[in-house]
């Protein structure tokens, strides 16, 4: 009897408890409690690494021997990089944090560790030879990019292997450059680690994508041999304030999921993925503050902006006042696109349709970064920007919202890549300030 199921689903716990439940032996509020135990088929891995975290505790690795300890940069399966909740993810690093903990790596050793590999794959060391690097001239394609998303790639594009970079099955070979993987037939038409195996010279079927697909292998990660320099999650604040909100507009699947990380001088790194912002519903990620002021400025620097996907070009990451935090709010932005430029837009009403003042439409823009500007004098909203911090402009024209005149809303950043991979900004002096201030232009009267 302890083996039959409900609906003759039998040897299985949960639909045993089921049976129970019909049978008036087991209420509502004892199988709530047992789901939190049972939590169903292909979800263990999830639901393991949800309960660590909610005790402080995450999976990762650390080496013994560096004198940094491994900071983890991407991770899918039990190594997945986001919290219990939204407020508490970090998202898989972009390639402008990859970047910074390589710069500051004193090895510059980087590890995949694979717990459902085979053996000789689990835990595979790369480090670039003397006179290379990620992204250097050497190679066309961001490095960390392509390994993340795990995309077919040319040894033009990202090294060739045994020349530019090297594989080592221990910390010890990569940091003495020992014992590198033969590798004399690196296959450059699949996956990271190219069919190449230690043992058997080669081995297919080791790859884990950690964006855009998520197939392959599911518990993976990858870690860089340097010191985390970001903020601890419970200790992160935006806009001066531990009170804010992190979340997807839309529900992705989890490893899309956005975030951000803070530099102790408060520099973020922010991240998200999703469709567009704009038509009828953003897809994208927001990190906002809770506000209430008629009157109201938000400005920042974008450092640097990254979405790697060719020819897209309208990723965007933007200022924003809107009225909630859901995909189909009200709101107001001024964002930098992936190639055409700054554009304010907006969407005057729920559920209503966006419109925008767009100055390019053909994708050819350089600009990476700059300094945006949101002007709030009750419901007329205006945006400014400055592509060196000394000279401002108005871009397109002020925008008279009714509904977003007073109450509370939410003012932050919102960021898409126009895909399933993670887009990426560097954001310097985002802040927040009551009353409308007058820029340099002095179009809107000081307040």
């Amino acid at each position: 009897a302890a083996c039959k199921g409900y609906n003759n689903n039998n040897n299985n716990l949960e639909a045993y408890a089921q049976r129970l439940y019909y049978e008036k032996k087991l209420n509502s509020t004892q199988m709530a409690l047992l789901s939190k135990s049972i939590v169903g088929n292909n979800n263990c891995n999830f639901a393991a690494a949800a309960h660590l975290q909610a005790k402080g505790y995450s999976t990762g690795y650390q080496e013994t021997t560096s004198t940094t300890g491994m900071t983890q940069i991407a991770g899918k399966g039990s190594y997945e990089m986001n919290g219990n909740t939204a407020n508490t993810s970090r998202g898989n690093a972009g390639d402008a944090t990859f970047i910074a903990l390589y710069n500051s790596s004193p090895t510059g050793i980087i590890l995949r560790t694979c717990s459902d590999c085979d053996a000789s794959q689990q835990k595979i060391y790369v480090r670039f030879n003397p006179g290379y690097s990620p992204n250097g001239p050497s190679s066309t394609k961001p490095w960390f990019y392509w390994v993340k998303g795990n995309e077919f790639a040319t040894a033009a594009e990202i090294g060739a292997y045994g020349v530019a970079w090297a594989m080592y099955s221990t910390y010890s070979d990569a940091l003495n450059r020992t014992n590198a993987w033969s590798c004399p037939n690196y296959n450059y038409a699949t996956f990271f680690p190219g069919d190449c195996d230690p043992i058997q010279g080669t081995k297919n079927n080791q790859f884990a994508r950690f964006e855009g697909y998520y197939d392959g292998r599911q518990h993976a990660a990858w870690f860089i041999d340097a010191l985390n320099p970001f903020v601890p999650l419970d200790q992160r604040t935006f806009g001066g304030s531990s009170n804010f909100t992190s979340v997807d507009t839309w529900p992705f699947d989890s490893p899309m999921r956005g975030g951000f990380d803070v530099m102790p001088n408060g520099t973020m790194y922010i991240r998200g993925a999703g469709w567009d912002i704009w038509s009828q519903t953003d897809y994208c990620h927001l990190a906002a503050n809770l506000v209430s002021a008629v009157n109201a400025t938000i400005t920042m620097r974008i450092k640097s902006f990254v979405s790697f996907i060719p020819n897209y070009s309208w990723a965007r990451v933007c200022l924003t006042f809107r009225r909630n935090a859901t995909a189909t709010s009200a709101g107001f932005e001024g964002c930098l696109t992936s190639g055409n430029d700054f554009l304010p837009q907006w969407r005057a009403t729920e559920n209503g349709w966006k419109d925008a003042n767009v100055m390019m439409w053909d994708g050819t823009s350089k600009v990476k970064s700059g300094y945006v500007t949101i002007v709030k004098k009750g419901d007329a909203y205006s945006m400014y920007v400055s592509y060196d911090g000394i000279n401002w402009k108005q871009q397109g024209n002020t925008q008279f919202l009714p509904g977003m005149l007073n109450g509370t809303y939410f003012a932050g950043i919102m960021i898409d890549s126009q895909s399933n991979n993670i887009a990426e900004a560097v954001i310097e002096n985002y802040q927040f300030s009551s009353g409308s201030s007058r820029m340099a232009c002095g179009i809107i009267p000081d307040v």
